[in-house]
């Protein structure tokens, strides 16, 4: 479905998919609870994040979320260096959604596979700015 949503002054979405941002909630929290308990514990994944997992999947993550977000992954990575590669890619690409970056969500993500910034932004005359942005339905 497409959508005009409006861009905050610090260029950050002030609605976004839900639906999306609970699937990669989802695929993280499946993560964590599936993988190696000595790994778990080393990063304590359930201590730092179930509750923000469990607002994104319930529909109650306030966004855009950046309170935390970078503390997360330092405390993380402070224990050890590297996470493990997969957990990454899971983490990266939720706490990205939950940070409601026009990158993410603009129609011209979904239609080119990669965001063209102003492709799809619209200012209307009291210089409010929209993108227009896909959401699943």
């Amino acid at each position: 479905m497409i959508k005009k949503v409006k861009i905050d002054k610090n260029m950050r979405l002030a609605e976004i998919d839900k639906k999306k941002l609970a699937k990669a909630a989802a695929s993280l929290k499946y993560y964590i609870e599936n993988c190696d308990e000595v790994e778990s514990k080393k990063f304590k994944y359930h201590e730092r994040l179930d509750g923000i997992l469990s607002q994104a999947l319930s529909f109650d993550l306030e966004v855009p979320f950046l309170k935390d977000v970078y503390s997360v992954r330092l405390m993380m990575e402070g224990i050890e260096p590297m996470l493990p590669m997969e957990f990454d890619k899971l983490y990266s690409k939720f706490i990205i959604l939950a940070g409601a970056s026009p990158a993410d969500y603009s129609l011209s993500t979904y239609e080119d596979g990669v965001y063209q910034p102003g492709k799809y932004r619209v200012v209307d005359d009291d210089g409010t700015a929209y993108e227009i942005c896909w959401f699943e339905d």
